[in-house]
């Protein structure tokens, strides 16, 4: 099963009577999200797209259909014009067995403090994270403060084995004099896109827009 499959599995046991595409999304994202900035990675190894509803995580379809067997049930949710699935655990995923006792409480966190959210409302809310704030529609997120670091630099037109010489001979001073606050990185000037980096296939994927 792939990292990303396992954490579908990980927020749909959360729910028993099921949670919404949109809703399951969006955990996933902010559960990525709390593990890019606390442990430097994120549990799904998933890479973002900048989806016009928000981050979605690439191939979220296909880890769900991973699932399609014994797992989790997919059923019609009639009563809402825009999200017709309706994700039910049929076996509850073991977050002790899955997951390191660090993403376990990541997991547990995000499900507790935002679980009780509707779907609508964690899209704006995800609308408002770094990492959408600081990209464009159809392009690959950064997750960790490092990786949007680096996007600034590209959009400034450095070469980015460019900016890794200069770090690497910086003193422990010159590095904490030369921090970049997440503040400054969203006010540097579009000098240059971002290369494109989503691939067709994630951006032919069907979209969760209930």
């Amino acid at each position: 099963m792939s990292d990303l499959a396992k954490i579908v599995w990980a927020v749909v046991s959360h729910f028993p009577e099921g949670v919404s595409a949109k809703k399951l999304v969006k955990l996933i994202y902010f559960i990525d999200l709390k593990a890019a900035e606390t442990l430097g990675h994120t549990i799904s190894g998933a890479d973002y797209l900048y989806h016009h509803y928000g981050p979605l995580p690439c191939h979220f379809y296909h880890a769900r259909d991973e699932l399609l067997q014994g797992m989790v049930a997919v059923a019609l949710r009639p009563t809402f014009g825009l999200d017709w699935h309706l994700h039910r655990p049929q076996q509850v995923c073991d977050l002790n067995a899955t997951y390191n006792p660090q993403e376990r409480q990541i997991v547990v966190d995000v499900l507790q403090e935002l679980g009780d959210r509707e779907g609508s409302l964690l899209e704006r809310m995800s609308k408002e994270t770094e990492p959408l704030k600081q990209a464009r529609k159809g392009e690959l997120l950064q997750l960790t403060r490092a990786g949007r670091q680096r996007a600034a630099w590209e959009r400034m037109g450095i070469p980015v084995e460019e900016i890794d010489s200069i770090v690497e001979h910086r003193t422990p001073r010159q590095e904490k004099e030369a921090g970049c606050p997440e503040a400054e990185l969203q006010i540097i000037p579009d000098l240059e896109p971002l290369r494109k980096r989503a691939n067709a296939a994630c951006m032919g994927e069907e979209s969760p827009e209930g």
